[in-house]
């Protein structure tokens, strides 16, 4: 929630926030009307029904501050999720396909969808549980969060980084490799993950029919309850959400960085080291999508 409220705290006017449900309770609390709206997005149903029965979003949703929607990211449009003041705070979505736009008389012009319509919107740990990059899903996923901001909005991102030590506890070989290259202070971080990429490559040469069966393909692993997760570097964000050259179809860099920390316990002798991917974008003024 400080990454959220770091964002949010100086909103003025209505604005909408998208972000995964855990994070949204202690904002919807701090935040009082007319400040701030936020609109909660989860893939899970079960998500969904233990946020609505937060006293914090239940008094945020009686001022009209909150919604709550089942949404898949990877396969719904921000379009299919309707905001308008008179409809329900949660969207139902079953087997993939949005039960949202309940009433089928409603004519388009009248109803306020998320397409277009957030100042800022926050994916914590969400493009991770898609796909690996390049993946369809992931490439839907992007473009369906750029697709929900309006012009000048920002993207804020925070996601697991290349060689996180749950990927290497989850991987062998060239990632098992990478941790003697981690403890040598002369190599920066992007210098190790390029030269991690290399022996990958060249391992996989020789070994392409061994591969652990919990690594489904370049760094996405099956994790122990049954979900992917996929371990980005920074070139991966890019090719995801920046313009190159003279494209206007996605979004401006403002930030994008590792976040490493090590996390050591002295009683038991141990060490973690942790490395998460931040990044913000914003939506161009004057080019964007539809």
């Amino acid at each position: 929630s400080r990454l959220m409220m770091e964002y949010t705290t100086k909103i003025r006017k209505s604005d909408k926030c998208f972000n995964e449900n855990n994070e949204n309770a202690p904002t919807l609390q701090a935040a009082r009307p007319p400040q701030l709206h936020i609109h909660c997005l989860d893939f899970a149903p079960t998500a969904i029904e233990l946020l609505q029965q937060d006293t914090r979003f239940k008094a945020a949703a009686k001022e009209g501050r909150a919604t709550a929607h089942v949404y898949d990211l990877s396969s719904m449009h921000p379009s299919d999720i309707c905001i308008s003041p008179d409809t329900t705070s949660n969207s139902n979505h079953s087997n993939g396909v949005s039960q949202t736009n309940q009433n089928a008389a409603t004519s388009k012009e009248s109803k306020q969808t998320l397409a277009n319509s957030a100042d800022i919107a926050i994916l914590l740990y969400c493009l991770s549980a898609i796909g690996p990059h390049p993946s369809p899903a992931l490439s839907r996923a992007a473009r369906h969060a750029m697709d929900m901001l309006k012009p000048g909005g920002i993207l804020v991102i925070r996601d697991y980084g290349r060689l996180d030590e749950a990927q290497i506890k989850l991987g062998t070989g060239t990632v098992m490799g990478a941790l003697g290259r981690i403890d040598d202070a002369n190599n920066s971080y992007e210098q190790i993950i390029q030269q991690n990429n290399e022996s990958g490559k060249q391992s996989q040469k020789k070994q392409k029919h061994q591969k652990d069966e919990k690594e489904l393909s370049d760094n996405f692993y099956r994790k122990g309850d049954g979900t992917g997760c996929y371990y980005f570097e920074l070139d991966d964000l890019r090719d995801l959400f920046v313009n190159r050259g003279n494209e206007c179809d996605k979004l401006e860099l403002l930030e994008l960085d590792y976040i490493q920390r090590i996390y050591r316990n002295r009683g038991e002798g141990t060490m973690r080291r942790r490395v998460w991917i931040q990044a913000r974008f914003r939506k161009p003024l004057l080019c964007y999508g539809p």
